[in-house]
This record gives structure tokens, C-alpha cells and sequence, in this order.
């Protein structure tokens, strides 16, 4: 099992309502708590390129812009 997967796994033992991702990146752990029906929502810096945050569009995944370093 590669370590997103087992990140994905852990997380979805802690069985908690809502997940929230913080970029960089195009989502792997979210889609992965989406596909087992959690709510997830992301962070992405505004600055990002389009294809990060693209894929939250593309999935339903509510994302928000914000300086988070």
C-alpha cells in the first residue's frame, strides 16, 4: 500500500465528520475520503496553479483560497 493510500486508511478510522486537506497538490488524500463518502473540504494557496485546484471542482470538493505557510 503506497503512503497516500495509508494515510487515506488512517484518517478514515478516525471516523470524523468532516476532513480538510491543505495543498500543495491536486488531492489525493480527499478524493480518497470522498470516494468513501466523507466530507472533505481543502485549503489551497491563492497563488496556486489552476490544475490545484481544479481537481476540486472537477470532484465536488468545496476548496478555499488562503495563505497557509
Amino acid at each position: 500500500m503506497d503512503r497516500i493510500k495509508a494515510t487515506a486508511n488512517d484518517l478514515l478510522q478516525l471516523n470524523k465528520k468532516q476532513y480538510c486537506e491543505l495543498g500543495p497538490g491536486q488531492g489525493p488524500i480527499s478524493l480518497l475520503l470522498k470516494e468513501n463518502k466523507k466530507n472533505i473540504v481543502a485549503v489551497e494557496a491563492p497563488w496556486a496553479l489552476e490544475a490545484n485546484k481544479k481537481w476540486a471542482a472537477d470532484n465536488d470538493v468545496k476548496l478555499y483560497l488562503m495563505e497557509f505557510f
